[in-house]
């Protein structure tokens, strides 16, 4: 009887193996993923790789515009709407020209329509403290055409004193103004050269080491005029 008993709990124990060993294949065999779609994928050789990396482009030096706009400088304002200052006081500097102070703003551009309050000092990507631009207004530059060469002025910038000389003076056409106010006013209808906003922004384009400009000729309205007043001056 013994003997009988441990044959039948033997078969028992096989049975119980053998199906424990089929779950294990089916399971195995259920969450098998197919060689197909592991991701895997050839290797890729030392000479595929040289390939890849000799299709990269150089990246191309990166040029800077030229200029091609500038500020909308509008005709003179009277003595009696547009009050002197006297005080620079958290402003980026100053001029000082004609025996008065020009408060100075700092910009990056030459675009866009300008304060009656003070002038500007541009610095931008391509120079830095060489062009200053503003009204002809009174308590601005409306004196600035009757200054003779040689005149001499001075910038002062984060306490330092720059003392300048006028070398030379030009006023040119505004090159917008046809695109602005219509062929009526184009450059072609005036002997004077046409502005060149690339020298005012960069003055040592014309040996210089400042430029000013304001506007000149006839008023154009919207805030503009026909010409532009350049005064290129040196450091003494």
């Amino acid at each position: 009887m013994k003997t009988y008993r441990y044959a039948n709990l033997l078969a028992i124990l096989i049975v119980f193996l053998a199906g424990f060993v089929s779950i294990a294949d089916q399971t195995r065999a259920f969450f098998a993923v197919p060689a197909t779609e592991t991701g895997d994928y050839p290797a890729v050789s030392s000479s595929d790789s040289n390939l890849a990396l000799a299709k990269i482009q150089p990246i191309e030096q990166i040029t800077i515009p030229a200029i091609a706009t500038n500020p909308q400088i509008t005709a003179a304002r009277t003595a009696s709407t547009v009050p002197l200052r006297t005080t620079c006081s958290g402003y980026y500097g100053y001029i000082t020209i004609s025996g008065r102070n020009i408060c100075l703003a700092s910009t990056d551009t030459t675009s866009g329509s300008l304060s009656y309050n003070h002038a500007y000092i541009f610095n931008g990507a391509i120079s830095s403290n060489q062009f200053i631009f503003g009204h002809n207004s009174s308590n601005i530059f409306g004196n600035l055409a009757s200054l003779p060469n040689g005149t001499t002025f001075s910038v002062t910038l984060g306490g330092q004193t720059t003392t300048y000389r006028i070398a030379f003076k030009e006023t040119v056409c505004d090159y917008t103004n046809s695109q602005q106010h219509g062929s009526r006013y184009d450059c072609a209808n005036y002997p004077e050269p046409v502005l060149n906003m690339n020298h005012a922004v960069m003055p040592h384009l014309r040996s210089a080491n400042l430029a000013i400009m304001t506007c000149a000729g006839a008023p154009l309205g919207q805030g503009d005029a026909t010409h532009r007043l350049v005064v290129y001056a040196n450091k003494i």
